[in-house]
């Protein structure tokens, strides 16, 4: 179970990643860094998909 767990995580911080955010984010991320809302908006949504991908994990 845990080897599932773990790739459920790392395929949703894969969507996450590379799915869901655009060049935009990242580069506004970069410079601005923490006074930047895109990367709590990141934060979010990781933790979101993160959230939906775990129950699947453990069925």
């Amino acid at each position: 179970m845990n080897s599932t767990l773990f790739l459920s995580l790392v395929l949703a911080h894969i969507i996450g990643d590379f799915y869901l955010q655009t060049d935009k984010y990242c580069e506004l991320k970069e410079t601005k860094r923490f006074k930047s809302w895109f990367l709590y908006v990141h934060t979010v949504v990781i933790g979101l998909s993160s959230w939906i991908m775990i129950p699947l994990a453990t069925m």
